[in-house]
C-alpha cells in the first residue's frame, strides 16, 4: 500500500437507482468489520452513508462521480482523484455487486498496470502481458 497510481482508463458505472444499496452495503460493512482503510476516514464514511450522500461517499473513497446518461439511464462514472494505492480492492470488492460490468484501468508508479475488471457482479484484477515484437 502506499504506490503513486493514476486512472488510465474506466468503463463501469453504477446506476443511480442503486446509490442507496451501495451506502446500505458500506454502512453495513464498516460496521461488522471495522475496517482501517488507508487514505480513508470510515467514521466520516460511514456518517456520509446515514446521510445518503453517495457523492460525499465516494469522493472519501477518493472517487469524484460525475452523473451521466448512458443506455438512457442516469449513472455515475467513477473517477480516481486520490494519489496512491490504498485498499481500493477491499473497497471494490464490496462495491462490485452494484457496479456495471467494465473496468477502471490504473498504472502505478512502477509501470505496473492493472485493471480492476467487475463482471456480473464480481470484481476481480487483470494484468496485461507486454510481448516485445
Amino acid at each position: 500500500m502506499g504506490n503513486c497510481m493514476v486512472e488510465c482508463t474506466t468503463t463501469t458505472s453504477i446506476d443511480v437507482e442503486k446509490t442507496k444499496d451501495v451506502l446500505t452495503q458500506l454502512q453495513k460493512y464498516i460496521e461488522e468489520h471495522k475496517p482501517n482503510w488507508g487514505w480513508v476516514s470510515t467514521n466520516y464514511l460511514r456518517d456520509a452513508c446515514i446521510e445518503n450522500d453517495f457523492e460525499r461517499v465516494m469522493y472519501e473513497l477518493r472517487y469524484a462521480v460525475e452523473l451521466q446518461i448512458q443506455n438512457n439511464k442516469k449513472v455515475y462514472v467513477l473517477k480516481f482523484i486520490g494519489e496512491k494505492l490504498g485498499d481500493d480492492e477491499e473497497i471494490f470488492k464490496i462495491l462490485s455487486p452494484f457496479m456495471n460490468d467494465g473496468y477502471i484501468e490504473m498504472l502505478g508508479e512502477d509501470g505496473d498496470k492493472w485493471r480492476w475488471v467487475f463482471q456480473s457482479g464480481e470484481m476481480y484484477i487483470k494484468y496485461p502481458s507486454v510481448i516485445w515484437d
